[in-house]
C-alpha cells in the first residue's frame, strides 16, 4: 500500500485466517510510478521486496525499481534503493 493509497497488498501472520494491509514508505512522487510489486524473498533473515513499474513504466527507462526490506516479517517497510535489475533479454 503506498501511503494515503487504498491496497490490494496484505500479510498474514496466521496462515491466511486474518490479513493486514501492507503500508510501504513510498516518495510521493513515485505514487503512480512503481505499481508492480514483485514476490517478496529472503537474504538472510531479511525480507526483501522489489516493485517495478508494469509494462507501462518509463521512469528512468522502465527497468529502474524500488527495493525495499523488511526484518520483522514484513510488519514494517524501509526503502534502501532504486535498482536496475539485470535484463532478462538475449542479446
Amino acid at each position: 500500500k503506498v501511503k494515503g493509497q487504498d491496497t490490494n497488498f496484505y500479510r498474514t501472520d496466521n496462515g491466511g485466517k486474518t490479513f493486514l494491509p501492507i503500508i510501504l514508505p513510498i516518495k510521493e512522487e513515485w505514487e503512480e510510478v512503481f505499481i508492480a510489486p514483485q514476490t517478496p524473498y529472503f537474504e538472510n533473515e531479511t525480507l526483501i521486496l522489489l516493485i517495478g513499474q508494469g509494462d507501462q513504466g518509463d521512469f528512468q527507462g522502465g527497468r529502474v525499481m524500488t527495493k525495499y526490506q523488511s526484518t520483522d516479517m514484513g510488519k514494517t517497510w524501509e526503502y534502501v534503493e532504486l535498482i536496475t535489475p539485470p535484463s532478462n533479454e538475449e542479446g
